[in-house]
């Protein structure tokens, strides 16, 4: 009687879309983009790269750099938009182009100023556990500005998961460990990269303390050399072939050095090893403006949460009041990523104002679960509009993420800066904040839901000790500079002030020396002369000095 009590209560989730959106804000302050879209077509990582101004480049069959424009057919507020392809377009980049204009015409709705911004679908990965398998289809959108969201696309489809395993193994998914991760070589190469510059630094230290020496470095390039060849060897292997759509072949290798682990003790086998391994591969092909170092990879900050779309489950109602009364238990378990006491939760505010979904956001994810009509299909694909609706949904998380990571990299600017631009850019940034919120969408429910997260993650309360912070620095440096600035002054008023005297001594004094004392040789009279010139000058702005001194 207790279980069939307890499964009454229970939510059973049969489709789901989740996005693992992890926000990367680089240090540098300002990317070219076309060089980038280059230089991450020529690395193999994706065939199409699409801008915000509906224009992309891609490769041909040939793999040479083409350019091409999105030519729309609709207005701003059209239900839909017809967009003419070229003819000989590949299903493959059909499908690339297909995703970034759905977003974009969701953009281009939601959003007051688009931000310029290049977008591309990058190789999957495969998380393998017990031969069940599931499959991750990754993008990156690249902000003009060097802020990029990387995203891992899961869409889901059970017979009726109910709500505390869809918690642990979906939305929970980075706490999982996995017995394989099958992830594309070349991003392979590019994340081993950046991780060997300065790798094995942390086993030579304690406390903080880092050992130095001669043999030490020897060790350590010895250390990255072994890692290098073992990197090496490994993606040398024969890969294993995924067939993921008709048309979508991928040859991926398992994480270098864990192919004989088959205890998966050793190594932290969850998708988090994915985030670091595709954002290490971004911060290699950013190219930042009037840089020559086309070879450096970038330091950056992270934030990552999911946003987690119930698209079907048990019991799923057509109107709000009825799934919030119902299904409340449910909602703050999943918002709380846990098994909560549920006397002490309540639901936050519904951040969707119409009635056809429900928006629940914290500091942890973004849940979004819809509303089921009597006459829509069981399988939510079905729906002519079911994919627009979930991209619809993570455009608008992708706003909310982008101006959290502006303000939260400007704070860590603030407080540590990397040079002095990046300081005056973090302050002007932090200024800016309130007015680009406020103007960030063209409607109001979008803006304060934006405001509204924003706070509830905390990232609002940082703007103003940061301010302060990068005010004092600010004071610093013009501190340091007026410091610098007064002792060239010094030096400049040294060197002329004793131009001064000579010339005084050499054009005044030394001929009245000269007419008066008839008898003093030519070789010492310059001598009396400079001394009386430095004498008197020197009394004059000692005079001028007191009268100054005086009058304050």
């Amino acid at each position: 009687m207790f279980l069939d009590v307890l499964s009454k209560k229970q939510t059973f989730i049969s489709q789901s879309n989740i996005f693992y959106n992890y926000t990367l804000g680089f240090e540098t302050p300002s990317l070219d983009l076309l060089k980038t879209a280059g230089k991450l077509l020529k690395s193999g990582l994706t065939r199409c790269v699409c801008f915000s101004d509906f224009k992309y480049l891609y490769l041909d069959n040939n793999d040479q750099i083409k350019y091409d424009k999105i030519n729309l057919d609709g207005r701003n507020w059209d239900s839909s938009w017809k967009i003419n392809f070229e003819k000989n377009l590949s299903s493959e980049l059909f499908t690339e182009l297909f995703l970034s204009c759905e977003l974009l015409f969701h953009e281009n709705r939601i959003v007051h100023e688009n931000k310029i911004y290049i977008r591309a679908s990058l190789p999957p990965f495969v998380l393998e556990e017990n031969n069940d398998q599931i499959t991750i289809y990754p993008g990156v959108k690249i902000y003009l500005d060097g802020v990029a969201i990387l995203y891992f696309q899961y869409d889901g489809e059970w017979s009726g998961l109910d709500e505390d395993q869809f918690l642990s193994l979906f939305i929970n998914l980075n706490q999982r460990y996995f017995d394989k991760i099958w992830v594309d070589a070349k991003l392979q190469k590019l994340d081993g990269e950046v991780a060997l510059k300065n790798s094995f630094d942390d086993v030579f230290s304690i406390g903080g303390n880092y050992f130095e020496g001669k043999k030490i470095k020897k060790l350590k390039e010895k250390m990255r050399e072994d890692s290098r060849s073992l990197l090496k060897n490994s993606l040398e292997k024969k890969g294993r072939s995924f067939l993921f759509d008709e048309d979508s072949e991928w040859v991926l290798h398992q994480i270098a050095g864990t192919e004989e682990d088959d205890g998966n003790e050793s190594w932290e086998s969850s998708i988090e090893t994915c985030r670091s391994i595709y954002s290490n591969a971004i911060s290699c092909i950013l190219v930042p403006k009037n840089s020559s170092d086309k070879d450096k990879s970038y330091d950056y900050i992270w934030q990552g949460r999911p946003s987690v779309s119930l698209l079907r489950f048990s019991k799923q109602p057509c109107e709000k009041s009825i799934l919030l009364k119902n299904h409340h238990t449910t909602l703050i378990k999943l918002l709380n990523r846990a098994n909560v006491d549920m006397g002490k939760y309540t639901l936050p505010e519904d951040l969707r104002k119409f009635g056809d979904y429900c928006l629940h956001a914290n500091r942890s994810i973004y849940l979004w679960t819809w509303l089921r009509k009597e006459d829509e299909p069981e399988n939510v694909w079905e729906h002519e509009n079911a994919y627009s609706k979930v991209l619809e949904n993570q455009a608008r998380t992708e706003q909310v993420e982008y101006h959290n990571m502006v303000i939260a990299r400007a704070c860590s600017w603030a407080s540590n800066p990397p040079s002095s631009q990046h300081l005056f850019d973090a302050y002007t940034m932090l200024a800016e904040t309130e007015n680009n919120i406020y103007h960030s969408s063209i409607s109001g429910e979008i803006s304060d839901a934006l405001k509204y997260i924003i706070e509830h993650f905390g990232t609002a309360g940082l703007i103003a000790p940061a301010k302060e912070m990068a005010r004092f620095r600010l004071d610093e440096l013009k501190y340091r500079s007026d410091s610098v600035r007064n002792k060239s002054n010094y030096w400049l008023t040294f060197v002329f002030g004793l131009v001064g005297v000579t010339s005084f001594a050499e054009f005044v004094v030394n001929p009245l020396i000269l007419d008066e004392w008839k008898g003093v040789s030519k070789v010492i009279s310059p001598f009396l002369s400079f001394g009386a010139s430095t004498v008197l000058i020197l009394l004059i702005s000692g005079l001028i000095w007191y009268l100054s001194k005086k009058r304050d």
